[in-house]
């Protein structure tokens, strides 16, 4: 079973999913915005690997001195999403992983008509509920469609 995580700009934009597997890269889904922002890193990721940064502490007799590497993960590599992360947080965006129980009530969130920084907001607190708790926040998520429906009407 795939994992999901949602890619959201430093505007809190939703820009896309990617879906991996113990880490590895399965899949990425995308919004005209995140094929804007992201499309040509991930092109790259796909063919040669995600590009992250270490830094290694050297100790000398003169003194302690650093080191910074590079080094390319792999999208197989079952560290990809773990790359990934790192990347989201030197680059500007927002990597949410979300459980698999989340995601109905992201969809059902996406047909509220929510702006960019509360549809953010909603989803960082959903990913963090505990499955015992989910359904009283897909109930809620539920009435809000309805009464924006019959408001509509």
């Amino acid at each position: 079973m795939s994992d999901i995580s949602f890619i959201f700009d430093a505007k809190c934009r939703f820009l896309g999913e990617v879906a991996t597997r113990d880490g590895s890269f399965s899949s990425f889904t995308l919004t005209h915005e995140g094929e804007t922002a992201l499309g040509k890193n991930i092109k790259e990721w796909q063919t040669r690997g995600i590009e992250i940064f270490n830094q290694e502490i050297i100790e000398e007799q003169d003194g302690t001195s650093f080191r910074l590497t590079k080094e390319r993960i792999l999208a197989r590599d079952n560290s990809f999403l773990n790359a990934l992360r790192e990347w989201s947080l030197d680059n500007g965006y927002h990597l949410l992983p979300a459980q698999n129980y989340v995601l109905d009530c992201w969809q059902i969130m996406l047909s509220l008509p929510l702006g960019d920084q509360e549809r953010f907001a909603m989803i960082y607190a959903l990913c963090r509920v505990p499955e015992s708790e989910i359904g009283g926040w897909k109930q809620a998520l539920e009435q809000s469609v309805k009464a924006v429906d019959k408001e509509s009407t």
